[in-house]
């Protein structure tokens, strides 16, 4: 078109531009030669919950720790309620009249809205933490993200809600530690020791199971080392004779690493209808895994 700079582009006509180039990209050659007015948003910096309780006495009870604690929360409630706003972080402080404070942190893989569940983790982990002296002030601070979505109640009273399966796992970890309880990674490895490996738990994913990972019939539940079976008439005996049920599945697998295997699965049940993973290679039988 034979225009080479931004001066002979804004000498030519508005309507003309607006036809052949869009209405937009005119928008945006007025904002950078300053023709028109620019709104700005204005700067919010994230909201961030602080807030202090002073006991005016030093308190080595439980529950006056907890009623304390009660109260921080009805504040936590109004400010997330007020500003729309879900609770990524929880950070608790409890002050000593002559130690350094200490901490409970309450870190969540998903925003919480609801300070009920904040509630419960934190009751969780607090049954587990250990004053190192009487307390004599409690501040909270708490990390807040906006409000994506908020889950409806039901409509009758007591109706239950279903559980989502992180939330069974944010209550785990407040239980029995944050290193506790982790997520699985499949990986490329038919051999089922060599078939996973523990990862960060997603906030996003529900957790794949290893059989559906497989494509296959296998149990969640894998023993450590391969138990050796007795035979007996040609068959495996594990409490009782087991009779195997279902396809086989053959692995010959990991012989570029030094630890192949040929191995012929089978799902196998005793007399009593208890359901077990076992495989026959070289050696003999072995039972390796649990149904449940």
């Amino acid at each position: 078109m034979g225009i080479h700079t931004l001066g002979e582009c804004a000498r030519l006509p508005r309507d003309g531009f607006a036809r052949r180039f869009g209405s937009a990209c005119l928008a945006q050659l007025d904002r950078a030669l300053g023709r028109g007015q620019e709104v700005f948003k204005p700067y919010q910096p994230a909201a961030v919950f602080n807030r202090h309780i002073d006991f005016g006495a030093e308190l080595s009870a439980a529950d006056d720790i907890q009623s304390g604690l009660q109260m921080l929360l009805q504040e936590l409630r109004a400010f997330l309620v007020q500003r729309q706003l879900a609770a990524r972080c929880v950070r608790i402080r409890f002050e000593y009249l002559a130690h350094p404070p200490g901490e409970l942190i309450l870190e969540l893989r998903s925003a919480v809205h609801s300070t009920q569940q904040l509630d419960e983790l934190l009751r969780l982990k607090f049954d587990r933490y250990q004053w190192i002296a009487p307390v004599i002030g409690i501040r909270m601070e708490a990390l807040t993200e906006a409000l994506q979505s908020i889950a409806t109640t039901g409509l009758l009273a007591g109706e239950r809600q279903p559980v989502s399966s992180l939330w069974l796992f944010e209550r785990l970890r407040a239980r029995l530690g944050e290193t506790a309880v982790h997520g699985l990674e499949p990986l490329a490895d038919h051999r089922p020791e060599h078939a996973w490996q523990s990862t960060e738990l997603a906030a996003v994913t529900e957790p794949e199971l290893p059989g559906v990972m497989s494509g296959r019939d296998r149990p969640l539940w894998l023993l450590h080392e391969p138990v050796r079976l007795s035979v007996h008439e040609e068959r495996p005996v594990y409490r009782g004779e087991l009779l195997a049920c279902g396809d086989v599945e053959r692995i010959e697998s990991g012989w570029w690493d030094g630890a192949g295997v040929k191995r012929s699965y089978f799902s196998a049940r005793d007399t009593r209808q208890h359901r077990w993973w076992i495989y026959q290679d070289e050696q003999g039988w072995y039972l390796h895994g649990v149904f449940g």
